[in-house]
């Protein structure tokens, strides 16, 4: 994730196809070209990434989405696009 010096910078938009827990490390599956690949995300993702699990149980479709990711005043972040 790139570090952002000022909101007004963008970081990095990935199609983002599943978000999920490996245990208690949250995870992104995102479309890279014709394959699909699992990262880890950093831990300041737990919440969003529960958020979106809690979202999907509950029948609201978020993903597939664009979602930027960035590291912004030592935070990361992540937003739909």
């Amino acid at each position: 994730m790139p570090k952002l010096n000022s909101p007004a910078e963008e970081g990095v938009v990935y199609e983002v196809l599943s978000v999920g827990m490996n245990g208690r490390t949250p995870i992104a599956t995102v479309k890279e070209g014709s394959k699909a690949i699992a990262y880890t995300l950093p831990t300041d993702l737990f919440g969003w990434v529960q958020n979106f699990m809690m979202m999907s149980q509950d029948g609201v479709k978020l993903l597939p989405a664009k979602i930027e990711f960035g590291i912004l005043e030592g935070r990361a972040y992540a937003e739909i696009y």
